[in-house]
């Protein structure tokens, strides 16, 4: 008994100390990630902690609707394909 009230203490002491962190400014971005992300460069990302922050930052010109492998517009309001070439094109909203 003696020993489940000392834990109990020194849990309730941890608990007051660590939380009075202050809190983040209210114009910052806070996500809770496992380690730091390697790059802010989408295109060079390796890593899931990366791809977390960047997903959060940028908007590309696609997405993927949800629950399917389906292309939606994201940014662009539309994507038409070109007949005399095999890249599409693409009008982006302003």
């Amino acid at each position: 008994m003696r020993t489940r009230r000392l834990v109990l203490a020194v849990l309730a002491a941890l608990a007051f100390v660590t939380g009075a962190s202050a809190a983040p400014p209210k114009d910052a971005i806070v996500i809770g990630l496992v380690a730091e992300p390697v790059t802010m460069d989408p295109p060079q990302i390796t890593d899931l902690n990366s791809a977390r922050v960047t997903k959060r930052i940028f908007e590309g010109l696609v997405g993927q609707e949800l629950g399917s492998y389906k292309l939606v517009p994201a940014l662009a309001r539309g994507t038409s394909p070109r007949t005399a070439s095999p890249t599409p094109s693409s009008s982006v909203r302003t």
